[in-house]
């Protein structure tokens, strides 16, 4: 790896270690975005191969399965922030 690569390494790697607290919140919405789409490649790209593989029962019931565990993720363990202000955001 070489230059610019082994730049964004470094702060993504700071990023999830004790010196992203000095990150500002648009870094850290960057990072969050760019693994949401890293993520939707993967799920888009790997798609065909599970459903070729297990067929489209299992392939539906796996990824609705797994929304189901990531909405009783967010339901559980995420805050509402809904009428918050930016300050109160980060003190939570």
């Amino acid at each position: 790896m070489k230059g610019k690569s082994v730049y964004y390494l470094y702060f993504i790697c700071l990023m999830v270690s004790v010196g992203g607290i000095v990150f500002d919140i648009a870094i850290i919405s960057g990072t969050v975005s760019f693994v949401q789409w890293v993520f939707n490649f993967l799920i888009v790209f790997l798609f065909p191969y599970f459903f070729n593989l297990v067929g489209g029962a299992a392939t539906f019931v796996f990824l609705s399965g797994m929304s189901l565990l990531q909405w009783m993720f967010t339901f559980l363990y995420v805050p509402e922030t809904r009428g918050k202000t930016l300050g109160d955001i980060e003190n939570l």
